[in-house]
């Protein structure tokens, strides 16, 4: 397959969604943080 530079920029979001995801489950189960801050951070994100 051919890759060109316009496919290149969507490729790379999708090739780090998984490795941020399992970034943040490792945080989450590893370090306490309580629901509240995260629903609060959830939040304020969007």
């Amino acid at each position: 397959m051919f890759w060109t530079l316009e496919f290149l920029p969507g490729k790379l979001n999708v090739t780090s969604t998984l490795l941020v995801l399992i970034q943040a489950i490792i945080f989450i189960k590893d370090i306490e943080v309580e629901p509240i801050t995260l629903i609060i951070m959830l939040v304020s994100v969007a």
